[in-house]
């Protein structure tokens, strides 16, 4: 499996599940009807093997967030040797192992999920808490509603609710423990879901030392961590001044910009050399161009696009949000950010980057409006491609250890 290499269409959904975003394939310049699907081309095509791949969590390098997959817009799945079941919530995000190649075998509790799912997406709350309670009623014990009632609680703020139904669906998974390995996969596969949920509770019921037990849970059963778990808790480690530990995690996790940035106020924080301070900032700073800004207060114009969504203002506003206590609990924190992030060397470094993330956005814009010329797909000239990969390697150099070490000797002075 870890030789599948994804096409442009899947690498939206592998980069659209990490990030719990959809991954929407739709068009405003084709027909859009499903039933027109055969037409379509590889531009809106996802292989079954791709979405195997992200259900089960056999790929490494393809995390899924706690929000499951979500595919809109595709035509119908290559057959393989899966059953071709997706759903958007977590629970249910699966192609199950079918005994006969290609074939479609649903339960009736599984229609009724999916039912409930598409009415959640539809902002139909009434009907899909009315579809979970129906289903629980059928089987007390079923994990799927359990957890999807939790998450219509937490969507109201009823928190209280929230950890009862989470609470319930981990019963429910440790009560159909299995020796069948591939059922077994799915309720554990199911249980790690609603610790990650219920640890998102317990964080905002400041009951932080039960959100690291069950994450700590969580990593014990989910040895990828396909949800992301670790990323919060080593974050609370930070926060119940574990440092040393946090620090250790932060540094196996830089794919993470709140990583990154956590690594550099951990840094601070010990009062390390100004000069592995400064190099991590720039290693932040390069992986999100927003965070900074809004925790300082300054201006940073948006950019038209970015080269994956944790790039994004957006993903910059939330990690703030949710990290700005930490950086406040240390009074040399910001002022040295923004010693850093405002010193005329790293500004010239950091317009060089957006250059250089425009032309390269630029870029790809024309080659997605090519390949959707009459709805067919095309071949993208060899010439693009080689521009693509000239603007990252340009990229490279601006980030190796190198450069970095340049900038790093500029601003302390260093000659």
């Amino acid at each position: 499996m870890n030789t599948l290499i994804a096409t442009d269409a899947e690498q939206r959904l592998i980069e659209a599940a990490r990030d719990g975003l959809p991954a929407d394939l739709r068009s405003a310049n084709t027909d859009n009807d499903p039933a027109n699907g055969a037409e379509w081309g590889p531009e809106r095509t996802i292989r079954a093997e791709v979405i195997h791949a992200l259900a089960t969590g056999a790929r490494d390098d393809w995390p899924v967030h706690s929000k499951g997959i979500q595919l809109f817009g595709t035509r119908k799945l290559i057959t393989c040797a899966y059953q071709e079941i997706i759903y958007h919530e977590p629970l249910q995000k699966a192609c199950r192992p079918s005994a006969k190649r290609g074939a479609m075998e649903k339960s009736d509790v599984d229609e009724e999920i999916e039912l409930g799912v598409e009415a959640l997406h539809k902002g139909n709350i009434d009907d899909a808490r009315t579809i979970f309670l129906r289903i629980l009623r059928k089987d007390h014990e079923n994990p799927d509603g359990h957890h999807h009632l939790g998450l219509i609680a937490m969507s109201y703020g009823d928190l209280g609710e929230a950890e009862r139904r989470f609470r319930s669906a981990i019963q429910a998974c440790d009560a159909r423990s299995t020796n069948d390995d591939i059922a077994g996969g799915f309720i554990m596969r199911a249980k790690a879901r609603s610790l990650h949920s219920l640890a998102l509770v317990m964080r905002s019921l400041e009951r932080r030392s039960e959100a690291i037990l069950l994450l700590e849970e969580l990593l014990r059963i989910d040895e990828r961590d396909g949800l992301g778990g670790r990323y919060i808790l080593a974050e609370e480690y930070h926060r119940q001044g574990k440092i040393s530990r946090a620090v250790r995690m932060y540094r196996d996790q830089m794919e993470d910009p709140g990583s990154r940035f956590l690594l550099a106020l951990a840094l601070i924080q010990r009062k390390a050399a100004p000069a592995e301070i400064g190099r991590a900032l720039l290693r932040a700073f390069e992986r999100n161009r927003y965070f900074a800004p809004i925790l300082l207060g300054d201006r940073c114009p948006e950019l038209d696009g970015h080269l994956d969504n944790r790039e994004s203002l957006k993903w910059a506003t939330d990690c703030v949000a949710s990290t700005l206590d930490l950086w406040k609990k240390t009074d040399w924190a910001l002022p040295t950010m923004k010693q850093w992030w405002s010193h005329a060397r790293v500004v010239e470094w950091r317009n060089m980057l957006d250059r250089i993330t425009r032309m390269y956005v630029n870029v790809k814009e024309l080659e997605t409006r090519a390949a959707q010329h009459d709805g067919r797909a095309i071949m993208i000239p060899k010439e693009s491609i080689e521009i693509r990969g000239t603007f990252g390697e340009l990229r490279d150099i601006l980030v190796s250890d190198e450069f970095l070490g340049l900038v790093v000797r500029a601003v302390l002075g260093i000659v």
